[in-house]
């Protein structure tokens, strides 16, 4: 099963006091990240699943790969594609920089 998320990944931020306006966009990025996921219909996953997760980001603003990720599992449980994002138990992941083209692809197999 394949994802393919369009719009610039967005890093799940820091918690700290100053950081209400990068949630905010955080937020907004998942609601239409969820649309998105939504709109593909994608199957419920009830076992362990293995995810090899690209990301494709304009321009070099760096993001650390951990946050992106991040990110992507909770897109996961929040869409009801896995029921809790301890499911992925194996992930492969690359982030690549400069696209022209931004966007998440997100391939899911199932671990028998």
């Amino acid at each position: 099963m394949k994802i393919i998320i369009q719009g610039q990944p967005l890093p799940k931020p820091r918690q700290t006091r100053k950081s209400w306006f990068h949630y905010k966009k955080y937020w907004d990025y998942l609601e239409d990240c969820s649309w998105q996921v939504k709109q593909q219909k994608i199957k419920y996953y009830k076992t362990d699943i293995k995810c090899t997760i690209y990301f494709y980001r304009k321009g070099r603003l760096k993001a650390d790969i951990d946050n992106l990720l991040k990110t992507t599992l909770e897109l996961l449980q929040k869409t009801l594609i896995v029921e809790n994002d301890n499911q992925v138990t194996e992930i492969h992941s690359k982030v690549v920089y400069q696209s022209d083209n931004p966007r998440a692809e997100i391939k899911i197999n199932e671990i028998s």
